[in-house]
């Protein structure tokens, strides 16, 4: 007949269990694989520091205190410039360096660093 020592069982519970959670919590399972958002400009976009020239009408960001110009294509948020200048209606066209992937507390359009202002050339009509 075996005589089993008190205690003896409960150790090698706790140590089966022990390896079955690590085991179990261990690794991740089916978690997506983590992505990285675009730093690239759309088409027909001027790139990363490239000064350029974009005309568009300027309105009122979604957050206090950002402007936006709303190109033909594309929406910036337009940071620097003349602030007496950017107002929310009027069409402009814009000198300065586009700065996608940029962090912001407006969280919308393409950072642009604005360096002139100057109005919009008039429509003409047909």
């Amino acid at each position: 007949m075996t005589v089993q020592k008190p205690g003896r069982g409960r150790w090698e519970c706790l140590l089966v269990a022990g390896l079955l959670m690590t085991t179990a919590c261990g690794s991740p399972v089916d978690q997506p694989p983590a992505t990285t958002p675009p730093t690239s400009m759309p088409s027909g976009s001027p790139t990363q520091g490239e000064e350029t020239s974009v005309e568009g009408t300027i309105a009122g960001g979604v957050e206090p205190d950002c402007l936006i110009l709303r190109a033909q294509q594309d929406t910036y948020l337009l940071l620097g410039g003349d602030r007496a200048k950017l107002e929310p209606g009027k069409r402009v066209v814009v000198v300065g360096r586009p700065q996608p992937g940029m962090p912001t507390t407006c969280m919308q359009g393409t950072p642009f660093h604005v360096r002139t202002v100057t109005p919009a050339p008039a429509a003409e009509s047909p």
